[in-house]
């Protein structure tokens, strides 16, 4: 269902935020969550859902969306591939979605976007990472462990000795 928002950025239709908020909903009035209140760490969910939940703003309390994913839809949407070259690896694109993957070279890593780059919890491992986009996004999808704690899916790394970095 949400493997396109996921990889791509793409926004959600309202029919999918409609499911999403009435799966917190229930599972709010299940488990007793009041308004406000987000999952503590041992709360593993089945079902995808969106809850609201108390965040500081500009030292104010404010409602925000959180969404929060199964590990089904997390396991669903991992794309377990890796690109490897002994001397360097380079990728020429319209945009560049990575995530959960992997990118390796001896030498140097070159990804050139017209539009962007989207890394999430992947890896990049080369001497040079050179990353060029209008928008360059880096982040860490997080996911519940077995013992019930926050973490991250899959440890954003770039690893290298230059990174080098252009945003239009």
């Amino acid at each position: 269902m949400y493997a396109n928002a996921l990889q791509s950025n793409t926004k959600l239709s309202e029919e999918e935020i409609k499911k999403l908020l009435e799966n917190g909903a229930k599972y709010a009035n299940e488990n007793d969550l009041n308004l406000g209140q987000g999952l503590a760490k041992n709360q593993a969910v089945d079902q995808d859902m969106i809850l609201y939940v108390t965040i500081k703003q500009n030292g104010k309390n404010i409602m925000a969306p959180m969404l929060y994913l199964s590990k089904e839809t997390i396991g669903n949407n991992e794309i377990k591939s890796n690109l490897t070259g002994k001397t360097g690896v380079d990728i020429n694109t319209q945009s560049f979605n990575s995530l959960l993957g992997g990118i390796a070279s001896e030498g140097q890593i070159n990804i050139n976007a017209g539009n962007e780059i989207n890394l999430q919890s992947s890896n990049l491992n080369a001497q040079n990472i050179n990353l060029s986009a209008n928008n360059v996004n880096i982040d860490t999808v997080l996911g519940i462990d077995e013992k019930g704690s926050y973490n991250s899916i899959k440890k954003e790394r770039l690893k290298q000795i230059m990174l080098l970095i252009l945003i239009r």
